[in-house]
């Protein structure tokens, strides 16, 4: 996307500050000084954010925010990468020249020049032409890898062996410290506020996304039931939600009308205790939309799928590896997620009321889940942990 593109849609760089207050105070000395730090601090992030999706590293933007959507970043991060909705390169050259004019103005004669005036973050940043126009998705993208270094999944090994103390991973374990780095001038505070201000508007943008491939599936019934997002209040942070079953049917849709790769990651589980399951094995499947089937396919992998981003579908099955067989003539994988996230909660936190859906179609999904190994009660088959972007490595697809 050209630069002229990008600054149609009045998106700045500055957008990703927690508090908007902070950018029109008016402010002297160090304490406005300070301010430039923190946008250099964000610039740089930026910047880490474009090198990682020019490497192909989609799992770096593993945008967790707590409200059960994880399917939405997947798909949204793989639709950008497949698409080249992001021109990388001129992204990283906009924020290279940022940087440069940042770097200058607090170099110490500027620095000391900028102190003596007071005035307001805006008022400088606009002076010195230090902001940087972003479209859309370059906004998500960046916001993704910020929540994605806040991120961290616990991984409990002895003996380099893996454990789990149950099914249901905490993915939200997130620690804004983690994305400052060591000895960094950044308050802890303002790295909180940045990643609690990303949680709240990914979730936004989020449900915008859904609700936009509703509208244009044609469905009415998809379009009713993703109309009504709810207010989660979690970690100091107001998240959007929308019921997790309708989501993902509209999203697994935008996946295969887009030709993107489903990735099965599953590890196999031997349950030793009610809150330890050792890991005995792991395996990964590789599916893909099928213009003959109109749905997806167990595919033969080729070199050509490690250069693709796919949605990458990590669970867990009870049961021995040489006892586990996913493919079956009566349902597809599609109808494995479904029925699981039938099963699963729709929506973080304890909303009753709303998870009494009497969706002829919801119900049997969730009836199927149970049935074939797909739900908390019977996990046999396949019990989904997280979705994330990503691509395919060798040596899990017998490539390497």
């Amino acid at each position: 996307m050209s630069v002229d593109l990008v600054s149609q849609k009045n998106i700045q760089l500055t957008d990703l500050f927690p508090r908007p207050q902070v950018m029109s105070d008016k402010r002297k000395g160090k304490a406005l000084t300070d301010r430039l730090v923190e946008y250099q601090f964000i610039i740089n992030k930026a910047l880490e954010a474009g090198a990682s999706f020019k490497a192909r590293q989609y799992e770096k933007f593993d945008g967790i925010v707590g409200e059960s959507a994880c399917q939405v970043r997947a798909v949204k991060i793989a639709e950008i990468a497949s698409k080249n909705l992001i021109d990388v390169d001129n992204l990283i050259s906009r924020l290279e020249t940022a940087k440069e004019r940042v770097d200058f103005a607090m170099s110490h004669e500027q620095k000391k020049a900028i102190e003596k005036n007071e005035q307001s973050l805006n008022e400088l940043i606009t002076e010195r032409k230090l902001n940087v126009p972003l479209s859309d998705d370059e906004l998500y993208a960046i916001q993704c890898f910020i929540l994605g270094q806040a991120s961290e999944i616990v991984v409990q090994k002895e003996n380099d062996v893996e454990y789990m103390p149950s099914l249901p991973r905490k993915l939200d374990n997130s620690s804004p410290n983690r994305i400052l780095p060591v000895d960094s001038p950044i308050a802890k505070r303002f790295a909180a506020d940045l990643v609690a201000a990303s949680k709240t508007r990914v979730s936004n943008a989020s449900v915008e996304y859904v609700q936009n491939l509703a509208a244009v599936s044609g469905d009415d019934s998809l379009v009713q039931a993703l109309s009504h997002p709810i207010d989660h209040k979690a970690h100091n942070t107001h998240l959007s939600c929308l019921p997790a079953f309708y989501s993902m049917k509209v999203l697994l849709q935008k996946a295969q009308n887009d030709n993107i790769p489903i990735l099965v990651r599953v590890k196999f589980l031997e349950q030793e205790a009610a809150d330890r399951y050792k890991v005995t094995g792991e395996k990964s499947l590789l599916y893909k939309p099928s213009d003959v089937t109109g749905s997806y396919e167990l595919a033969v992998p080729t070199a050509d799928d490690l250069e693709k981003p796919v949605c990458v579908f990590e669970g867990a099955a009870v049961c021995a590896e040489a006892d586990w067989n996913i493919t079956s003539d009566d349902y597809k994988i599609t109808d494995a997620i479904l029925g699981f996230v039938a099963d699963h909660s729709q929506y973080p936190g304890k909303y009753p009321e709303l998870e009494k859906i009497e969706d002829p179609e919801f119900i049997a999904r969730k009836a199927m889940a149970n049935e074939k190994g797909f739900s908390a009660a019977n996990p046999s088959k396949l019990f989904f942990q997280h979705v994330y972007p990503g691509t395919a490595k060798p040596a899990e697809l017998g490539l390497a």
